[in-house]
């Protein structure tokens, strides 16, 4: 876990001494994450079929695969209305349209002016808090 932690402080670290050469970087981010996703089907794929073999009895095979899918779509709801709920309090992309078709960005405040959830965005495009 602390070897977690100092890389991830010596990333942010690079990041901010030498930004070209993090940006040079970005390849071998790329590279772990696709790893990491090309890893994680067969694990679930083969936990799965595992779970369902160790089982033995098709009957307490179903019933555990009835409740894994109770589980995984009730799980996922929560999921998907806590990240709604949280984009819509927060205004995440909001005036991102803006900015990705080359309007005026002149207005918006250098980064650590301004609050945090919207120093990106141009003045126009900034909600004010509820």
């Amino acid at each position: 876990m602390a070897q977690v932690v100092i890389a991830m402080a010596l990333g942010v670290a690079v990041g901010f001494a030498f930004p070209g050469f993090a940006a040079d970087l970005k390849i071998i981010g790329d590279l772990f994450l696709a790893l990491v996703k090309a890893g994680v089907a067969p694990l679930v794929f083969f936990t799965v079929v595992m779970g369902m073999a160790s089982a033995g009895d098709p009957k307490k095979a179903s019933r555990l695969g009835l409740v894994a899918l109770i589980y995984f779509e009730v799980v996922s709801t929560a999921a998907l209305l806590i990240g709604l709920v949280a984009a819509n309090l927060f205004g995440v992309g909001k005036g991102a349209g803006d900015l990705a078709s080359g309007a005026d960005v002149s207005q918006a405040p250098p980064a650590g002016e301004g609050e945090a959830r919207t120093r990106w965005a141009p003045a126009a495009a900034r909600c004010s808090w509820p």
